[in-house]
C-alpha cells in the first residue's frame, strides 16, 4: 500500500512525468493511466487502462483479466 501511495505522491506532484512500471494488473490497474500488455515478448494490446482492462481485445490479455478476478 505505501508503494502505491508512493507512486501516486509522484504522480500529483509531477504529472507530466512518465513512469514505466512492469507489474501485475492488480497493482497496475490502481495506478497506470495506460497499459501495454507483453505475450512473450511481443504487444499483445495496448491502451488506456479502464478501456484494455474493461473490455480487452485479445485472447491474452482477456485470460489475464479474467484469472485476475477483475
Amino acid at each position: 500500500v505505501r508503494i502505491l501511495e508512493s507512486f501516486e505522491a509522484i504522480r500529483n506532484a509531477e504529472p507530466d512525468m512518465a513512469i514505466i512500471m512492469v507489474s501485475t494488473i492488480c497493482v497496475v490497474q490502481h495506478i497506470a493511466d495506460r497499459i501495454l500488455v507483453l505475450h512473450d515478448g511481443r504487444v499483445a494490446e495496448t491502451g488506456a487502462t479502464s478501456e484494455v482492462l474493461g473490455h480487452p481485445q485479445d485472447e491474452y490479455t482477456k485470460r489475464l483479466v479474467q484469472a485476475a478476478s477483475l
